[in-house]
């Protein structure tokens, strides 16, 4: 029997005056579907117009999908920001578009839907290279320079009956930095992940090296329950939920470690139960971690996180295995070929080191895990979607399957 997948693109489609693309370039035109035959051959059956599709979030009855359409113009003059695109899908596989929102801030980058399916969550990116001068008095009454930078936010969407995209609800301004200021990837707030589990929201902000964790009301409104401080420059980027224990994955995108936490649902408090590495030890030998003390870096004190160092691998993206046996995560670079890295989950939740897989190019941005437990992978810079099949022990066996989708960002399958 013939699956589907649906792959977002970075880019603008060609019909479209490029004024912006993003926060990385691209030559991606929307959302494409793709045929997975029974005889593992790929095809694309369809191409749906759509501005920077980023991330996918898809419904519990897997018939509709919401697209963040990450861009700082997307109604089509200079910082107007983002977009969130809600697509229905047909009994054939197709996608009709229902409406596109504005997302409420700039470069929406993660969007999920509360659990009764009520109201979509999106996390506005925001950016801290585009920078407004100021000059302003400060006490000493002397002028002086402050930059400021897009807000990043959370924003609550209502969502109609027929799944499409109503009003904004509320809309949560996060304004902190991090250890990384002074235009080195962390001189302000940037969620790059929001995703719900037993009630909570949890919010990754890359730019703050903290963990947000939230709560919302039936009226759609968000509080804060808790923040949680990461180590100083670790850019904690995205999220996975083990299914059974209160245990959460966390990707760190600034260095390559895996940070495994203990959730307490009842006040969001987590507890740091493993910090483990997502390379292998000589890779640790030509780049080791260093302790970062203080509340933000020195001026004059050397970066040496990815954003930086482009020989600094940068974890993107990560998702368990079916059954919930292996973990993986995919480890970006510059300058060298990117890899898949498998952990093996042990029963108590925390994870043990087994190897990486190396991929052909340099960028996989996004990857998944499929229904029948092989792994689709995106490889950005090569234009390329690329189905693995795992074998028992956890790692790449064969390729099942390969296509060309121009700038993939994310995977999904329908």
């Amino acid at each position: 029997m013939a699956r589907y997948l649906l792959a977002g693109s970075i880019g603008l489609p060609s019909y479209k005056k490029k004024i912006e693309t993003g926060s990385i370039g691209g030559h991606g035109e929307g959302i494409y579907t793709i045929k997975l035959g029974d005889d593992n051959k790929l095809s694309l059956i369809a191409l749906n117009y759509c501005d920077n599709a980023s991330t996918i979030c898809l419904n519990k009855a897997k018939n509709v999908v919401y697209i963040t359409n990450e861009s700082r113009d997307f109604k089509g003059w200079k910082a107007s920001g983002g977009g969130i695109s809600a697509f229905k899908i047909n009994q054939d596989k197709s996608l009709s578009l229902l409406n596109v929102s504005s997302s409420y801030g700039s470069r929406p980058a993660y969007s999920c839907l509360s659990e009764d399916e009520q109201f979509l969550v999106v996390a506005n990116h925001g950016s801290h290279s585009s920078a407004v001068i100021k000059f302003v008095k400060n006490s000493k009454n002397e002028y002086e320079l402050q930059n400021v930078y897009d807000d990043s936010s959370i924003a609550i969407f209502r969502l109609r009956e027929d799944g499409s995209i109503g009003s904004l609800v509320d809309l949560k301004v996060f304004d902190h930095h991090g250890y990384w200021a002074n235009g080195r990837g962390q001189t302000s707030s940037h969620l790059h992940c929001v995703r719900y589990n037993k009630g909570l929201f949890f919010a990754l902000n890359r730019g703050a090296d903290e963990i947000e964790v939230l709560k919302l009301s039936k009226n759609g409104e968000i509080d804060i329950v808790n923040i949680y401080k990461v180590h100083n420059g670790m850019a904690p980027r995205y999220i996975e939920f083990h299914p059974v224990l209160n245990i959460i994955y966390v990707l760190n995108e600034n260095y390559p470690y895996l940070s495994v936490y203990e959730v307490n649902y009842q006040n969001g408090q987590l507890n740091l139960l493993q910090e483990i590495p997502t390379m292998d030890k000589e890779y640790y030998v030509r780049h080791p971690w260093v302790e970062l003390s203080g509340d933000e870096a020195p001026i004059d004190l050397k970066c040496n996180n990815a954003i930086v160092d482009h020989e600094v691998m940068m974890p993107s993206d990560l998702h368990l295995g079916k059954n919930c046996e292996y973990l993986y995560l995919a480890n970006r670079n510059f300058t060298t070929n990117a890899v898949i890295t498998c952990f093996k989950v042990r029963d108590n939740g925390q994870v043990d080191f087994v190897g990486t897989n190396s991929l052909d190019g340099h960028d996989p941005r996004g990857f998944n895990i499929l229904e029948d437990n092989s792994l689709a992978v995106g490889l950005l810079d090569q234009n390329m979607l690329i189905i693995y099949k795992l074998g028992k022990n956890g790692m790449f066996k064969d390729v099942i399957g390969k296509i060309n989708i121009p700038s993939i960002s994310c995977i999904q399958e329908i």
